[in-house]
Formats: structure tokens, sequence, C-alpha cells
């Protein structure tokens, strides 16, 4: 993959990224069985890889789910109120 131009990854918004992830755990349902009945990979690795990304999919939308609920803020006079959450 040299020959692909690099993104930062801060250009890569939350929601890309969990679409990403989505993606690559169709595929490895799709490849890991052909993986295992060609004896190049263990059922428990596919277990265990898929698993670990369906924890990193789970940690994508809990971090998208806390984006969007109202942050504190400080108010000099009352201390902290709540304010809307950002676009």
């Amino acid at each position: 993959m040299d020959h692909l131009m690099p993104i930062a990854p801060e250009h890569l918004s939350l929601g890309s990224q969990i679409t990403a992830v989505e993606r690559e755990i169709r595929l490895r349902g799709t490849v890991y069985p052909r993986q295992i009945a060609a004896g190049k990979m263990r059922r428990q690795t596919a277990h265990i890889e898929v698993a670990l990304m369906h924890a990193v999919l789970a940690s994508l939308r809990e971090l998208q789910q806390l984006r969007r609920q109202p942050q504190p803020t400080l108010n000099d006079d009352q201390g902290y109120i709540e304010r809307s959450a950002a676009p």
C-alpha cells in the first residue's frame, strides 16, 4: 500500500471509521472461513480476531455516543451548566 497517499487520522471522521470497521468485520466473515478450510488459520484465531474487531466497533460507537451528549461547561456565576452538543 505504499502507493496510496497517506491521510492523517484526524481527517478521518468517526462515522467513516465505524463504517470501515463494519466493512472489515463483513470481510473477515467471508475470508476467515476459507482460510480455516484451507488450513491457513486456526478457528480459535479467527474467532479472537473477529471478537477484537467487534470490540473496536463497540468502542467507536460508544465514543460516538459520548460525543453526541451535552458536555458540561463552566459558568462563572453558577458553576457547571449543560450546553447543547456540538453539531
